[in-house]
Order: C-alpha cells, then structure tokens, then sequence
C-alpha cells in the first residue's frame, strides 16, 4: 500500500493517506473541513518497506499526525501518476530517525527501505501544499445538498419552540377545550358509562366530615335512605337551600344562559345558566339527601316558578324553623343585590332600580333568621353584583358591589359563615360564551368538588386528600374554598386583567352531630307565597303575550307561570272577542289596525334575524373593513323599510285607534313603541359599527378572543337615535298611566327598561 502525505489547507495538519486517495474529497479529522487533495504533475517512485509497503518519499514526520478517510464515496479515485524514472532494484538506506514516527509499524530504524528515484517537486513539501482545485458540479450539489439538509433542521427546531411558546401563551383559552375532547375521548374508549351518580364521594373520619351519597328517591326504581341501625354512624344531616334569578323583569340577566357539556356526563349538552343545578348535583355526592335541597329558582329543572319577595322570604323562614340541633345547612343566593341607605336588600325578580325597601328582601333580615336558626352549621354563599362583559347591560345598568354593601355583609351573626363572590368594587364575572356553567365563582365551585372516575375527578380527589380540613365541618367545598378562590382570581387575570376576589366571613358553630337513632332531617319545602285575591286566568295572560310576540329572552317565549300574578278585576274589560288566534287571524281583513299590528311583528321579526351582531376577526384589515360596509348597506335597506312602515303605521293610528276596543289600542301602543325603538337601535348600530370595527379592527386580547360582539349599554351614542328613543319612552310612559295592573303596564315597564345603546366588545365568537 503506497501512503502519501497531504497537508490541510484550513488546519496546515499534515495527514498521510493512501496513494490512491489523491484527488478525491477529504475531510481532516482535525478540523473537520472538506478539501481536495491535489495530483501533483509528477510523483516520484515510492518506497518499498519491508517488501510490502510503500510510502512516498516526500512523506516525513509531521508536527501532527491524523488520519482521514475520502469525503465522498461516490467519486472514482483517480490513480497516482509515477514517474518512470523509478528503479527496479533501488539501493537500500538506513531510515532516518525522524522518520521512523510516521511509518508503519513494520517498518523499524535502520531497516533497508527504497530509495526514490527522483525527489517530489517543491509545491509537495511539508508546508506548501498545492491549493485544491474547484469542485465539479456533482460535488457541489452534494455540499449544497448537505447545507440544505442543517437548514431544515434549524427552520423545524423554530417552529418548535414557536409552537411551544405558542402553547403555553394560549394554554388558557385551549384548556377547556381540551378537557372537553379529552372527557369526550374517555367516554369513547372508556368502558364504563360515567355519570354524576358515579362521582366518589368524600368519606372523611370522625364526626365532622360527610358521608357517602345517598340515592335520589325521586328517580324510578330508587329507595329512600333507611334510618341507619344502631351500630352506624352519621357524619352530618345536611339541608340546603338554593335561590337563583336569571330572568329579573326590569333588571339585566343574570348570566347568558351557555349550553355545557357536564364532565363524564351525557353526550347532549344541558341549560344550566346559574350552576344550581350542577350544584344541586354537587351538594348530593357531598352527602345530602335529594328531598333536602330545596331550589327556588325561575330557571329550576324542577318546578320553576318566579322568586318573588313573598315566596323568598316564606320558604327561608320555613327553611330555618325547620332545621334542628344537629343539622347543617347551606343558603345560596345568585342574583342581584340593591343598597338603600346603607342597607343591602336582595332583589326578587321583579324588583327595579328605584324599587322602595318594602318591596326588596332585606339582608338584615335573612342575618337575623339564620341567627335564630338551630342549625349547628350555617353556611351561606352569595354569588351577586353579576356581568357578562360580552352579554352587556340589556336592561338596568353596571352594578359593581358597593363597599357599603361589603361592609354589611361582612358583619354576620355569630355561628355563621358567609363566602362572597366578590369584593367591593369588583363583578361576579360571567362568561357564557366561554362554556362556563353559571358564573366563573360558581364554575369554579363545580369543577373543584367534581370527584367522577376520570382523569378530572381523580385529580379533584388529589387536590381534596392534600388539603387541610375545615376546623368545624369538614365538607369537601369548605376544605377547597383556598383553591377556589385562587383559581377565580387566576382566571380572571388571563382574561386581560380582570379583577375578582371572593371572600369568607365569620365562623362556624360547633355542636354535637346526628345520634345513630335520630330521624333523619327534614326534607326542604318551597311556600309560595299566598294570593291575596283572584288572579287573571294564566290563559288570558298567555294569549295577550302570543298577540305581541312578548319573549322572556331572546328565541325564548314568555309565558304567564314566568310572571308576577295580575288580579282579575283589573283585566275585566280587556276580554278578547274571539277564542284563539286562529279566529283572531281570521277576521284580521276586517280590522286594520290589527293586521297593522302583525304585520310590524312580522317586519320587525324579519329584520332582527338579519342584525348581525358578531363579527370574527380577519387578518386582512381591508376585507373586514368590507364585511363592515356590507352590514352597514343591509341596515341602512333595512332602516329604509321601517322608516316606510311606520308613515303607515301613523295612517292607520289616525283611522282606526279610536274605534278599536281597550285590549288592541293597548297591543298597537305597545308594539308601536317597540317598532321606534328599533329604529333608534338601527342607527345606534350603524353609529357602533362605523366607528369602532371600521376604524379600528385590532384585537386587544387575541389571545382569548377571536372577534367582537354589538352587545348593549346604558348610553346611548349617537344623536338620532337619541331622540327616537325620547319617542319611544313617551308612548310607554302614556301607556303606563292607561293601563295600570295589566299585563300591558309589566310590559311596558320592561320595554322601558331596555337599554337601547350599544357598545363593541372583544369576545370568543363561533367561526
């Protein structure tokens, strides 16, 4: 084997490399460059060594000594050129010593090795290495190849990490998402159905936990808890009361109402817009008895019926009248809160803005029932001063909680432990657009003490054994009221700031629990509150709201069980003259101002589909900006059709509304009033648009929102639209004062309520 030196033109290292390699691609193990190895003009004869090796004779020791093997396996090696002045019998020679280092180890000092017939020329010399030649084409595609081959490397190790920081910047808004397909993928695979019924119940020792949960009785085939023998023993005997207002008459909603999936649960989605029910599903794995948890609620799943003052202040009198010594019960409230000088009131459903005390159920009050109540434990949880930044103000106005209301709150009788959802100057913040069940305190409070067999619940269950137990009762939603109330605050953070922290006020009592032989505790009754004389028939009621197309929200029909009672005396002269609405359809070509009247629902109805009052945000500013003048052109035809129909509208007022009876002069007035506060909305709408998407379509938060909502507010911005809506209040205000204690007087006071501004919201808007 012939070796020849070669020297790096990068590193200067010396290498020795076979004789054949000459030419070809190296790579130095030094420096790991790429190069090529030049051929010489002319190449002396090489060396014989022991008689089977040969080494070049321009080969001497170098400074260093390294090994390299060819670049690129694909190029032919080119053969060495020899000169022919190469001897067949060449004269041996001592080696020199400073050349022994660099050869083979057969080849020892002192040894007879061939002598060259000629010496190498001057550019192979140690240190002057003739420069490489360029490369061919097809080694430059392979070296190009090569660069390309890292480069991808580097652009896929970007999008990586963009698409970790990514993730973790959106972690947030995607974790409900995922923990919903995850619950979705474990009812797939899962070979068990899961259900709230199954949810783990806590079971902690002693006398201050709860126990197991008991069946419902009121479900097909269920037994009622027996009373437990002798040897068993009870951990508490709970009761618990749930209050909750989503639909006030003249105040704004409570909570948009989102449709949810329950975790483990069904596949269809339920209604539960203030979390009571889930709650109420909630308190039962805690311990409680189904029969013992009374709601009173207008959105209930059994048995709505309106809170009003009455009705509230009765069943919570009854509620604590009943409880015993060794009972623990649970209050809840969810709705609006009012303050008159200084004093906190809660709101029944019907209560208004300037309502008098009288006619609002009084804190106060309720401190000094459960006062009085024998219960050993008494908890109550206030979810109140509520808004849905994406939902608006449809009716009333912002009400944060007020420090005076606070400071009434926080002074609580002795025994009694009071958790608020807020603290002063703060909402109860809603998000019904985001999927959360009821309010984000109540959400919270549902997901901690949810304790089902998947991944949720066994998570929930680690949380609640690593938590420290309440000192006086140990229920799993005491012992988490920490995690609850930072995650609230959490939450909210991420949503641009916001601000929430729930808080705790008093203590608990103590007392002995339920002996192994007492009877088990009182189921909950809800007392109605008691007519003080006949009430209007709740058909004639009903069909005066199918007349007027009356909804209690929107898509939802108002009915007469959802409505505070009307007395029959003063509804005696508005009796229909005609059974149905079929009649009534039938002799509309005789009655213009009726027909007037349905055909303004039939327009208003048409239009209102067409509003568009979501807006999903584009990349492509001047393509949004687009999307905007187009609704602007569909309301501004739109506008047009109102404007025309209401010159008819005022035609037929002059002709007709003198000789129509009380019942329909009352259905024209209101439904006219309805008509000019759409027209007042329309500019308010294209005002709204025009200034705010138009000018400036950038989201402040797109991390959590992916467009705006048109939702309501107090003022009202634009000029015109401002004077319509002067119009339309003088013609509820003269309706109000005709039609006292009727179904026309609640709804005009409702119409009235009704804000008719608008304001633009970022929000998360379906695509």
């Amino acid at each position: 084997m012939v070796l020849c030196q070669a020297t790096c033109p990068h590193c200067r290292t010396v290498l020795f490399i076979p004789a054949d390699w000459r030419g070809l691609l190296l790579r130095c193990k030094v420096c790991g460059q790429v190069f090529r190895e030049a051929i010489p003009s002319a190449v002396s004869a090489p060396l014989q060594v022991n008689g089977h090796r040969n080494v070049a004779p321009s080969c001497q020791a170098p400074p260093r000594v390294a090994n390299v093997s060819p670049s690129v396996a694909g190029v032919p090696p080119v053969a060495p050129v020899v000169s022919s002045a190469v001897a067949e019998s060449p004269p041996t020679f001592p080696v020199p010593t400073n050349l022994s280092s660099g050869l083979p180890a057969s080849a020892q000092p002192g040894q007879p090795i061939a002598s060259p017939a000629s010496p190498l020329p001057a550019s192979t010399a140690l240190g002057n290495a003739p420069s490489a030649p360029p490369l061919s084409l097809y080694e430059q595609i392979l070296l190009r190849r090569r660069r390309l081959r890292w480069i991808k490397l580097g652009i896929a190790g970007m999008l990586l990490a963009t698409l970790a920081l990514a993730t973790v910047a959106l972690w947030p808004l995607l974790h409900p998402t995922l923990s919903a397909w995850r619950s979705t993928m474990e009812q797939v695979f899962s070979p068990v159905q899961v259900t709230d019924a199954d949810e783990a119940p806590h079971e902690p020792s002693g006398d201050t936990g709860q126990g197991a949960a008991n069946t419902n009785p009121t479900q097909p085939g269920s037994v009622r808890p027996a009373k437990p023998s002798g040897g068993q023993k009870r951990s508490f005997d709970g009761r618990a009361l749930l209050i909750g207002i989503q639909n006030y008459f003249y105040l704004n909603p409570v909570n948009s109402g989102a449709q949810v999936q329950e975790p483990g649960g069904a596949k269809q989605a339920q209604y539960d817009p203030l979390g009571l029910r889930t709650f109420r599903r909630r308190l039962v794995n805690m311990g409680f008895r189904d029969e013992c948890i009374g709601e009173l609620s207008d959105v209930a799943e059994k048995s709505p019926s309106p809170p009003l003052k009455a009705s509230i202040e009765e069943t919570l009198k009854l509620f604590c009248e009943e409880s015993r010594p060794q009972d623990s019960i649970l209050l809840a409230y969810v709705g609006h809160i009012l303050v008159r000088e200084g004093k906190v009131y809660l709101a029944p459903i019907d209560a208004k803005l300037d309502s008098p005390p009288e006619k609002l159920v009084s804190l106060d009050w309720v401190y000094q029932q459960l006062g009085q109540c024998k219960a050993r434990h008494r908890v109550v949880i206030l979810d109140v001063a509520h808004l849905d930044p994406q939902e608006g103000v449809l009716r009333g106005k912002e009400m944060p909680l007020d420090p005076e209301a606070e400071k009434a709150m926080a002074r609580v009788p002795e025994g009694v432990l009071v958790w608020l959802s807020c603290s002063a100057n703060q909402f109860s913040y809603s998000f019904g657009g985001y999927g959360l069940v009821g309010s984000v305190f109540f959400h919270m409070i549902n997901e901690s003490t949810y304790t089902g067999p998947d991944i949720q619940g066994r998570r929930n269950r680690a949380a609640l054994e690593k938590a420290e137990p309440y000192p006086e009762w140990d229920l799993p939603l005491l012992r988490l009221h920490t995690r609850i109330n930072t995650e609230v605050k959490a939450y909210l953070k991420s949503l641009g700031g916001l601000v929430q922290e729930p808080k705790l006020f008093g203590r608990l009592g103590a007392g002995p629990g339920p002996a192994p032989n007492d009877p088990l505790a009182q189921a909950v009754t809800l007392k109605l509150a008691s007519l003080p004389e006949k009430p209007a028939d709740p058909a004639f009621v009903d069909l005066v709201l199918q007349e007027v197309r009356a909804r209690i929200s929107k898509g939802r029909q108002m009915y007469a069980n959802a409505l505070p009672p009307f007395w029959a005396k003063d509804v005696e002269k508005y009796k229909p003259d005609y059974a149905d609405m079929n009649a009534l359809k039938a002799m509309l070509d005789n009655k213009p101002l009726r027909k007037a009247v349905f055909d303004a629902l039939d327009l208003l109805d048409k239009h209102e589909q067409q509003l568009r009052m979501s807006f999903l945000a584009d990349s492509n500013v001047e393509n949004f900006r687009r999307q905007v003048m187009r609704e602007q052109e569909n309301l501004a035809a739109a506008d047009l059709d109102l404007s025309s129909f209401k010159e008819h509208l005022d035609k037929v007022r002059a002709a007709h509304y003198a000789q129509e009876t009380p019942r329909w002069r009352a259905n024209f007035d209101l439904v006219y009033a309805r008509f000019i506060g759409r027209m007042a909305l329309y500019r308010e709408y294209n005002f709204v648009i025009g200034n705010r998407l138009r000018r400036d379509p950038t989201l402040q938060n797109p991390e959590k929102n992916n467009g705006w909502k048109i939702v309501p507010a107090e003022r009202v911005q634009e000029k015109e639209a401002r004077e319509w809506a002067r119009q339309r209040d003088k013609v509820l205000e003269a309706l109000l004062k005709e039609h006292p204690g009727t179904p026309w007087e609640f709804l005009a006071e409702r119409e009235r309520a009704t804000s008719l501004g608008l304001k633009v919201e970022e929000a998360k808007v379906s695509p």
